[in-house]
């Protein structure tokens, strides 16, 4: 785990001399944190590496500097991994075989040349902004608003994370900060910068695989990958949730033979704690649950930040690499295929790429009231209209196989953009076997109709991990249901009333937005009898509220 930021220019100036200050003060909250970095005439270069996968991030010899966020998965080694990009003269050739998730940097001291390479969904995050002939670039976004650069927001992007909870393309929230895309490969040099698409799942072939040959792959490829990130620990620990994600990670770590515990954050009388807790009975698993009243107002990573210390566990200190956790992020979406309704499949099968933008806005709720937000007519048909310019770059698919590419480029590719910027915080990375390039490459070479509902995940279950369907889990609605009983007082994660407290917070934004600078985008009338109706129950308008307070985290 590190965190990346620099400056390339062709012309070192007062202010991008002052903005290396900045970057180097900022890159970590933490002042203690050691910063790494390299200065030339044309680069610098800052790193702040916690080693969190157990050996340094960055290697360099007096031709080249190399360095990553997250690990490619060439070995089981990042060090070994490290040295292999350092002496090798084709990283594009090399990357091809990486499973894991990284963004990786490569500069040429004498060619004054950097690349920089994003995995197959760009899920380690890379930005960058143009100014004034330089391109500051930063593994996190947070660390913009900090330098002497003028930003202003991006109200489209605000928009669709307010309402998609991620941004469409290569957008931030700042108009001058873009990011990188999956597969992305960008060369700077004094000449300026070039971007391509080195890697694009639209031209990987597809559906000439079996269902039996792809879950047979799909199955091999997991196990490799939970192989390579586990290396030589003998002990580890995992997240475990009623569901089947991190339900299969704990199953394949235990038939590794490896020590495991796991930590579980629920709501008291929920599926959720009933049913980790029967799986882990099952399975002889020491879980540890820790009780939340919002399991929203925090991501599971942020929560394991604030609880998972020495003083709070002893199986901490039985680990070699303690601030590494096991995820099943990325299962549910690239595996079962979830987001995906009756309504949305149908309008896949009509061919029709406006009937399934429409599908999808209405599956995912993802609307902006006109009366509530100025401009929410225009940001409306702007954002359909994104979706449908998202949704054409796989337009020589079938639009199935399209929409699948649509979640993991745009959805998956910021699933975790949130975690990595509190790395400087909380000190974690996390093994991710579900976003591996090889289960990946498994998955896309099945139809995707097969994946539908859960469809080949249970298969692969069934045949492969029987062990781990001998307790109930939680499913999504309208997936395939679990078969085995489950008590009816408790209830699952879809069931929860929004919590007093989260309401009486919405509600506090609400009405200090109704009377600042916010105005100039919401309508503070309509916005002020909201939180009357709300506040006096004559109309829940939660939903709302909430919209407010997403579109206010992310305006500058």
């Amino acid at each position: 785990m590190s965190i990346i930021a620099g400056i390339f220019t062709p012309r070192w100036t007062p202010e991008l001399q002052a903005i290396q200050k900045q970057i180097t003060s900022h890159i970590s909250r933490n002042p203690d944190d050691e910063r790494m970095c390299y200065h030339d005439k044309y680069l610098f270069f800052c790193q702040v590496d916690y080693q969190s996968y157990g050996g340094q991030s960055q290697a360099e010899n007096e031709q080249m500097l190399a360095a990553v966020t997250g690990h490619p998965l060439l070995s089981s080694s990042i060090t070994h991994d490290l040295n292999t990009l350092l002496t090798a003269n084709d990283w594009k050739s090399v990357l091809e075989q990486a499973l894991g998730t990284y963004c990786a940097f490569q500069y040429h001291k004498t060619r004054n040349e950097l690349r920089v390479y994003c995995d197959t969904l760009a899920l380690r995050p890379y930005y960058y902004a143009v100014y004034k002939g330089a391109v500051i670039f930063s593994s996190c976004l947070r660390l913009f608003p900090h330098l002497e650069i003028f930003l202003d927001t991006n109200l489209d992007a605000v928009a669709e994370l307010a309402t998609l909870g991620y941004t469409l393309g290569d957008k931030t929230r700042y108009q001058q900060v873009r990011a990188a895309r999956p597969g992305e490969m960008m060369t700077i040099t004094s000449k300026g910068m070039k971007r391509e698409r080195i890697f694009r799942w639209a031209d990987v072939p597809y559906g000439d695989c079996s269902l039996d040959d792809g879950i047979k792959r799909l199955d091999r490829n997991f196990k490799h990958t939970v192989s390579l990130y586990l290396g030589d620990d003998r002990n580890t620990v995992s997240t475990l949730s009623g569901g089947l994600d991190s339900r299969l990670i704990a199953t394949e770590l235990k038939r590794q033979g490896v020590g495991l515990e796991c930590l579980n954050f629920s709501r008291g009388e929920s599926q959720d704690e009933l049913l980790s807790q029967s799986f882990a009975d099952a399975q002889k698993i020491p879980l540890h649950r820790i009780y939340v009243s919002d399991t929203q107002m925090l991501t599971v990573e942020q929560r394991l930040g604030i609880n998972w210390t020495a003083d709070n566990f002893d199986y901490y200190a039985e680990l070699n690499r303690p601030r590494l956790f096991w995820s099943g992020n990325g299962g549910s979406v690239c595996v079962g295929q979830i987001y995906t309704s009756q309504k949305v499949v149908d309008a896949c099968h009509s061919g029709n790429p406006e009937l399934l933008a429409d599908s999808y806005i209405e599956q995912q709720m993802a609307y902006i009231p006109a009366r509530l937000v100025r401009e929410g007519d225009e940001l409306q048909k702007r954002l359909r209209n994104t979706i449908l310019e998202s949704l054409a770059e796989y337009d020589h698919l079938p639009l199935l196989k399209a929409y699948q590419l649509f979640l993991w480029e745009n959805d998956q590719h910021h699933h975790l953009a949130l975690p990595f910027e509190e790395m400087d915080r909380f000190r974690l990375d996390f093994c991710l076997p579900f976003y591996s390039r090889g289960v990946l490459e498994a998955m896309f070479s099945m139809k995707t109709e097969s994946a539908l509902w859960h469809g080949i995940y249970m298969n692969w279950l069934e045949r492969c991990y029987p062990q781990a369907l001998t307790t109930p889990w939680q499913t999504y609605p309208d997936h395939i249901p679990c078969p085995l009983p489950v008590e009816e007082r408790y209830q699952n994660q879809w069931q929860f009333r929004t919590p007093f407290s989260t309401k009486a917070r919405l509600l506090k934004e609400g009405l200090q937005t109704a009377f600042n600078h916010s105005g100039q985008v919401f309508n503070r009338r309509f916005l002020g009898a909201q939180c009357v109706a709300t506040a006096l129950g004559i109309y829940d308008c939660t939903p709302s509220l909430r919209l407010v307070e997403r579109m206010n985290r992310h305006m500058v």
